[in-house]
């Protein structure tokens, strides 16, 4: 190997194509946790309203809906990946 290539700079690959006028781009990659992915897969899927009109609630029930009751205890179980109570 010669000293000219030892002390010559080597340019990254990026370079031809910032010669042709493209941009780099930088990618920032974020992890999404599970509950609001199970949740808005849910609530896309209709299952709220689905259990209120399936399981209608008798009139002291107060809050939430059971449908939404339902959904967020399911989205809790899919989270864990347990089944079990304890």
């Amino acid at each position: 190997m010669s000293t000219v290539h030892r002390n010559k700079r080597q340019r990254p690959p990026y370079h031809a194509a910032e010669q042709r006028g493209l941009r780099r781009f930088s990618l920032i990659n974020e992890r999404v946790d599970d509950i609001p992915v199970l949740q808005a897969q849910m609530q896309h899927m209709g299952l709220p309203s689905l259990l209120d009109e399936l399981f209608p609630t008798h009139g002291n029930w107060q809050g939430l809906s059971l449908g939404w009751v339902a959904t967020i205890w399911l989205t809790h179980i899919l989270s864990r990946g347990d089944h079990r109570l304890s």
